[in-house]
C-alpha cells in the first residue's frame, strides 16, 4: 500500500522522527531505514529494544500513526493512474488482494480516503499475519484468500522487503518506483516490470506476462 498505491513514504519517515523525538529518542533517516522491517510495532521494538513494556510501544506506535494521518491527509491522492488500472482489473474480472505490513488504521483511513476499497476482493494487514514482510506468508495469505494459485499472481511492490517476499511466494513482481529510486532489487529475475507508476503498465499486460513466465 504505502508506496505503491500512495507516494506515502516520506511522510511515514517524517512520523517516525517526530513521534520518536517526542518520547526523548532522536534517529536519523538512516538508522530508521536499517529498522523499518515488519509491523509499526515492530519497527519500535527494533528501534527502542525489546525492555519495552507493551504498553509502551503501543503508545510509540500509536502516536507515530496519528501524526502520519495528519501529515498526509492534505496530501492525500493515489499513484497516478491507479484509479483506471484499478477499474480496468474489475472489468476484466481479474481478483485483486491488498496486502500490507500497515495497520487497520492506516489501511482504512487510505482505501476509504481514496475510495478504493471495492476495487480489492481481499484486504490482508500487518496484524493478520505472524510473520510480516520479508516472509512470504502475507502473500500466501492473499492468494489463498483470493483462491488462486500464488504462481498465478502479480505482487506490485516497491520495497527490497516487498519483493523479496512475494518471491518467497513463487509470485512474479511489478517494482513501483515511488520512494525507493535506485535499488539493486529492481535486478532481481522475479522482477518483470519496472514502472513509475501505473500509466505504465494496463491489465491486459499483467495476463500476458502470467503466460509468458
Amino acid at each position: 500500500m504505502d508506496g505503491t498505491i500512495i507516494d506515502s513514504m516520506p511522510t511515514h519517515v517524517d512520523s517516525w522522527i517526530q513521534a520518536l523525538t517526542e518520547f526523548g529518542h532522536a534517529i536519523t533517516v538512516k538508522e530508521l531505514h536499517k529498522n523499518n522491517l515488519g509491523n509499526v510495532y515492530d519497527v519500535v521494538r527494533s528501534i527502542l529494544g525489546d525492555h519495552l513494556s507493551d504498553d509502551d510501544v503501543e503508545r510509540i506506535a500509536a502516536r507515530k500513526e496519528i501524526i502520519f494521518r495528519k501529515k498526509y491527509k492534505p496530501m492525500m491522492e493515489p499513484v497516478e493512474g491507479l484509479d483506471s488500472f484499478l477499474s480496468q482489473t474489475r472489468r476484466l474480472v481479474i481478483p485483486t488482494a491488498l496486502a500490507t505490513n500497515a495497520g487497520w488504521d492506516n489501511i482504512d483511513y487510505v482505501v476509504d480516503g481514496l475510495n478504493i476499497r471495492d476495487f480489492f476482493d481481499v484486504i490482508i494487514g500487518g496484524m493478520d499475519v505472524q510473520r510480516a514482510k520479508p516472509d512470504p506468508e502475507m502473500f500466501l495469505l492473499a492468494a489463498e484468500r483470493l483462491n488462486v494459485n500464488p504462481n498465478n499472481c502479480i505482487a506490485f511492490e516497491d520495497s527490497a522487503n516487498g519483493v523479496m517476499a512475494a518471491e518467497a511466494a513463487g509470485m512474479q513482481t511489478v517494482l513501483v518506483k515511488t520512494f525507493h529510486k535506485e535499488q539493486a532489487y529492481d535486478q532481481n529475475p522475479a522482477v518483470i516490470k519496472i514502472i513509475t507508476d501505473f500509466r505504465d503498465m494496463q491489465p491486459e499486460d499483467l495476463m500476458e506476462e502470467l503466460l509468458k513466465n
